[in-house]
């Protein structure tokens, strides 16, 4: 078990502990965590974080999805099986121990 994240902060379920998540939700968090990170920016492993944010309005869907596969492929029971492009931001629908689930990606906030 891992404890819940959002927007970079862990939860708290009241005075001294931390909400904890299911293992789908913790690896949709890992998920969008990668996804979020620009590929080649994280010192320790270069091959860390998705070229999402190369990714241009007029490219294909089919780019992205291929960016996030390649970011995802080290992390076991996820897969990326759809990605959607809008203004500045991915629509990434994974497959996570057979379960879907939908992250969004806000292109020009990939660090």
């Amino acid at each position: 078990m891992a404890y819940k994240l959002i927007d970079g902060d862990y939860v708290k379920d009241g005075e001294d502990g931390f909400v904890e998540t299911e293992l789908e939700d913790e690896l949709a968090q890992r998920a969008t965590l990668i996804l979020n990170t620009k590929r080649r920016s994280f010192y320790p492993d270069k091959n860390y974080g998705s070229r999402l944010s190369e990714l241009s309005a007029q490219q294909q869907n089919e780019l992205a999805l291929a960016y996030a596969r390649q970011a995802l492929d080290g992390l076991d029971g996820v897969y990326a099986i759809k990605a959607r492009l809008s203004d500045g931001a991915a629509e990434i629908t994974l497959l996570i121990n057979n379960e879907e689930r939908q992250v969004d990606i806000e292109l020009n906030g990939i660090l």
